[in-house]
């Protein structure tokens, strides 16, 4: 929950380590451990502040930015089912029309938005046509039973996050 909050808070133009912690209230160490875990993956990178070498600063990598679209589209989709009238505590402001803006997704050919039941799934390297959601295209090496691995209690710790 802290990664997702730190991107957002980032994309609001946070992108100190005490404007982080003070802002969110979250814990100095579980900050510094989410922002390692953040840069390790390469969303966030960190770098020196220009004016002042013992600054550091917590800027967003294009991948993180890429990002906001999820942002934007969780935050549409939990005011869905609030009361009339209610307000969302992160709110988007387009800088060009200086305008609140709700999250919606557009074609990117005709610019209608996009609504659940007018899309469909198809595969890139299949010209066979859409599939039913949910239903996926297997290839004849997915039909083959795969190996087990043993997992040691320590190996499967390590891919769950903290």
């Amino acid at each position: 929950r802290w990664s997702v909050l730190l991107i957002a808070a980032a994309l609001l133009g946070l992108n100190h380590f005490d404007e982080f912690c003070n802002t969110l209230t979250i814990s100095s160490a579980v900050l510094a451990q989410r922002l390692q875990r953040l840069c390790e993956l390469q969303l966030m990178q960190k770098q020196s502040h220009p004016a002042d070498a013992r600054r550091t600063q917590y800027r967003l990598t294009t991948a993180g930015q890429d990002l906001m679209a999820y942002l934007v589209t969780l935050n549409a989709w939990g005011m869905r089912g609030q009361a009339v009238g209610a307000r969302s505590s992160l709110q988007w402001r387009h800088r060009v029309c200086d305008r609140l803006s709700l999250g919606h997704m557009t074609c990117s050919h005709c610019e209608q938005s996009l609504l659940p039941q007018q899309v469909f799934g198809t595969c890139a390297d299949q010209a066979s046509g859409p599939l039913p959601m949910g239903v996926r295209q297997t290839s004849p090496s997915a039909a083959q039973p795969r190996k087990r691995r043993r997992v040691s209690a320590n190996a499967s710790q390590k891919l769950l996050p903290a």
